[in-house]
């Protein structure tokens, strides 16, 4: 029997959508930005006040997780062409989306270096818990040094083929502060914010799509991030989350799997050889034993010597891998004489006993067992968050008077499992200390008394590293130097926070040279909340005048990439002034290329020019290739809004010989991007598909995900124009998916006026919901070019039914035009001109001259309040 308040004829495409909406928890707000469309385009949806078009159809029952084989019948319901589709499974909570397109990254779990002994039952109860519907929530909960890490990643590996996106783990080990924990995350799924207001908004529109089993290592010590964990599952119906902790995150729908000690032999008898052999912890004694002695066995003479250690450990897994790591020096008995020397335990317990402490305790055995230099060593490198490199170690410990070589020390804490040691894609050998070795480490470094004088090495080490990096980041080799910065992030952070509170200058220097990683990598929102922290800590006369207005000019560049105007615009200003004060011209010339940007986007283009133009000439005074050529795309895009395409082939044709002359790949595919722009609304569309395909192939190769969605966009245009409707669409469908992912709202204006135009030759009720969509989305921003494309589309699909608003419309956007000096391109005329011929015959020469003369005086508010008024349906 059916359930009619679920499916059945008489449920309407909105019912259809609000119930399946709230049987994901999705806000509309949420529903409308994963479908890419407005709020108010959602609500009339859903209120059956308008039929969406066959790709915002598309989009919808795709966000609603419909099966890829039921979406047909979806997408003929949703344009009212039949019933409702009798699929009750839709209404379950959790369903199965769409496989990732061939494109999209699927994520792996990093493979462990040694074997995983005596948790069998702790996984197959993890895999079993993760497995059930409505579990989507679970914390792995136990002491330090009890292998959660360890065992998160056996479970995730279990599971991982059935997510079809993988599995990924995010080690929030190397996270010293809760407010980092969205970039970290953000960072792992390989998420940039872009023009997202905040790093957690980004994370909101990064992860709806994502069928991902994620794993949060080591909460403990950021626990007031943990609602991150829940918003993340609100935004995404098909991810699940794995965390470890030392406690539980105490969030809504977690479920939790305690992860005792190892179980220990009992000792009255002790079991025969071959019963203790497969005792969890003897097991891993033995294992790790061998790492260092291949020929170490269990016999029956050392059998009870090592279960004894295993005892005195209390299971804990470190503890016995740091124990089991001396036998390459040291005999059983000699390891189990210096324990139960320090730890002074009354007895050895068969049964798991002190947790934390035993652990700490043996650390603390381990670390006098070590030589003056390398507990010197251990202490120093305790300042890194993250992976680090034997040159990095050294840099620190450059003081730190050592009698043997950095890399020997490494080593040495290395076999006695006090570091880790891995090998990076390029073979270059990285260490890492695990959470709470780091910790002790910290301790050891406050007590000494030279973590200030350690602090400041590594900060400096950082510095060094930026400047280095900085040249190369816009040269030959920097797709390595942009890999080499994303293996240092942690560290980069973590240095940051430091000086914010030590060290302003070097702080803002190390910010200020990174800046092309930061906004290619799309950390944009931290950046800005890193420079704001700086320039506001302390007093200004801490930090040179013209190395705060460097800041300044960093800040303003990463506002004006998210959109936010009036602040880009005040904090270039006050930098300019400041750098002429200074008599710095390359300080002035930054400021100005931020201040043309600001204006080029707000449709301002005679100051854009004069901004522009003045940096251009600062620029060629001081011979700078690099800046030069990103000024002349700029001037480029503006002659381009301006209709002077000679003037804008001239400006993109010189950036990208420069470009090319200093081996910018990236900038090579802005020019190329440029260029075919130019060359579609010159009407040579074929030479704007070989130049567009270029700037996408380049872009693909460099991960570059806001490059290839803009170059997508000009070549799913031209392709159109060239008669291959087919490939265009599904070019500008996924350049608004990458669009929508970035949080870029410039980019989702482009492509919704590009789809209407492509519409107004076959369904003119889609290109008006396109249309409606640009529009809304170009006043928000303040992009008047784009908001005058919106009102002649518009106008377009109005002109049929409702002749004088349509006239009153084509008014508004030929006024708006005028005040920014930016006429309507020759390639979009003739529709134009069609639209106004059918109205001329409507209303007649002189009704069409009254109407369009009284739409001028119309704001685009003003246009936009009328047309709320009246339909948008043709």
């Amino acid at each position: 029997m059916t359930d009619k308040g679920n499916t059945g004829d008489s449920l309407s495409f909105g019912q259809w959508v609000k119930r399946r909406r709230k049987a994901l928890d999705l806000t509309q707000q949420a529903l409308a930005q994963q479908s890419a469309c407005s709020l108010s385009t959602l609500k009339k949806i859903e209120s059956g006040a308008l039929i969406p078009s066959r790709q915002l159809a598309e989009l919808l029952v795709k966000t609603l997780g419909v099966p890829e084989p039921g979406r047909v019948d979806f997408v003929l319901f949703a344009r009212g062409l039949r019933p409702c589709p009798d699929d009750t499974s839709l209404w379950q909570r959790e369903s199965t989306p769409a496989a990732p397109s061939a494109d999209a990254r699927r994520f792996t779990l990093p493979t462990p270096l040694t074997s995983m002994i005596g948790r069998e039952q702790e996984i197959a109860a993890g895999i079993a818990r993760m497995s059930a519907t409505g579990v989507r929530l679970m914390t792995l909960i136990g002491p330090p040094g009890a292998g959660k890490t360890r065992l998160a990643i056996a479970i995730a590996a279990g599971l991982e083929q059935a997510y079809a996106d993988g599995a990924c783990l995010i080690a929030l080990e190397t996270v010293d502060e809760a407010t980092h924990v969205p970039a970290a995350i953000a960072q792992g799924l390989g998420i940039r914010d872009h023009s997202a207001p905040s790093i957690t908004e980004a994370l909101r529109r990064g992860v709806r799509d994502k069928h991902v089993l994620l794993v949060l290592d080591n909460f403990e010590h950021v626990l007031p991030a943990a609602p991150i964990a829940q918003i993340l599952l609100e935004a995404a119906p098909h991810m699940k989350i794995i965390s470890t902790s030392r406690e539980p995150l105490r969030l809504y729908g977690e479920h939790e799997l305690v992860v005792p000690p190892l179980d220990l032999p009992p000792f009255n008898p002790l079991p025969p050889i071959e019963i203790l052999r497969h005792n969890p912890a003897i097991a891993l004694f033995v294992d790790r034993a061998r790492a260092g002695r291949p020929d170490f066995d269990l016999t029956a003479d050392n059998a009870h010597t090592i279960a004894t250690i295993c005892a005195w450990l209390d299971g804990l897994p470190l503890a016995i891998e740091m124990a089991a790591a001396r036998l390459k020096w040291h005999s059983p008995e000699i390891v189990l004489a210096q324990i139960s020397q320090h730890l002074a335990l009354s007895a050895p317990s068969p049964r798991p006993g002190a947790g934390p402490r035993t652990l700490r305790r043996a650390i603390d055995w381990s670390y006098t067992l070590l030589t003056a230099d390398e507990q010197r060593a251990l202490a120093s490198v305790s300042v890194f968050a993250d992976h680090f490199t034997a040159e990095s170690a050294a840099a620190v410990c450059a003081d730190a008077r050592l009698d043997c070589s950095t890399i020997d020390l490494l080593m040495t804490l290395s076999d006695k499992s006090l570091l880790q040691r891995s090998a990076n894609p390029d073979g270059q050998i990285r260490f890492k200390l695990l959470t709470v070795i780091r910790s002790y480490g910290r301790e050891k470094l406050a007590e000494s008394g030279e973590a200030e004088a350690v602090c400041r090495r590594w900060a400096a080490h950082y510095l060094t590293l930026a400047r280095e990096a900085q040249p190369h980041l816009l040269g030959p080799g920097q797709q390595q130097w942009f890999n080499r910065l994303d293996e240092e992030l942690s560290n980069l952070r973590a240095v940051i926070d430091w000086c914010v509170g030590h060290d302003r200058t070097t702080g803002i220097a190390i910010v200020v040279k990174l800046q092309w990683h930061l906004y290619v990598r799309g950390h944009l929102s931290e950046a800005r909340t890193w420079l704001g922290a700086l320039l506001q800590a302390g007093s200004e006369s801490a930090v040179a005048s013209t190395l705060a207005a460097s800041a300044q000019c960093a800040a303003s560049f990463f506002a004006w990439q998210q959109g936010d105007h009036p602040t880009a615009f005040s904090l270039s200003f006050q930098a300019l002034q400041s750098f002429e004060r200074a008599g710095d011209r390359a300080g002035m010339a930054y400021a100005h290329y931020n201040l043309g940007n600001v204006a080029l986007l707000q449709s301002d283009y005679a100051q854009a020019e004069a901004h522009l133009t003045e940096s251009l000439a600062l620029l060629r005074e001081a011979g700078d290739t690099h800046q030069m050529a990103l000024v002349l795309n700029a001037l480029g895009l503006t002659a381009k809004d301006r209709g002077r395409f000679e003037r804008a082939r001239a400006y993109h044709e010189e950036s990208l010989r420069l470009h090319q002359r200093i081996g910018n790949l990236r900038g090579m595919a802005q020019s190329w991007l440029c260029l075919g722009i130019v060359a579609y609304w010159q009407a040579d569309f074929a030479e704007a598909v070989r130049l567009s395909q270029e700037g996408v192939a380049l872009n693909r190769h460099l991960g570059n995900s806001s490059g290839l969605a803009y170059c997508l966009d000009t070549l799913g245009a031209a392709l159109h124009k060239e008669g291959q409707t087919t490939q265009g669409r599904s070019c500008l469908i996924e350049s608004l998916h990458l669009f929508t992912t970035l949080g870029d709202q410039v980019g989702q204006a482009l492509v919704h006026a590009t789809l209407g135009m492509i519409d107004l030759e076959r369904d003119w009720q889609a290109a008006s919901a396109h249309f409606q969509t640009a529009l809304e989305l170009s006043m928000e921003i303040g992009d008047k070019r784009r908001t005058a494309f919106a009102l002649e589309g518009l106008a377009i699909t109005l002109s049929a039914n409702q002749p004088a608003l349509s006239t009153r419309l084509l008014g508004a956007a030929q006024a708006l035009r005028e005040s920014i000096h930016s006429p309507a391109p020759v390639t979009e005329q003739a529709a134009h001109q069609r639209a106004i011929a059918a109205l001329t015959a409507t209303l007649g020469q002189a009704g069409y001259a009254a109407e369009f003369e009284q739409g001028r005086q119309w704001s685009p508010a003003q246009a936009r309040a009328a047309m709320a008024l009246g339909t948008l349906k043709p």
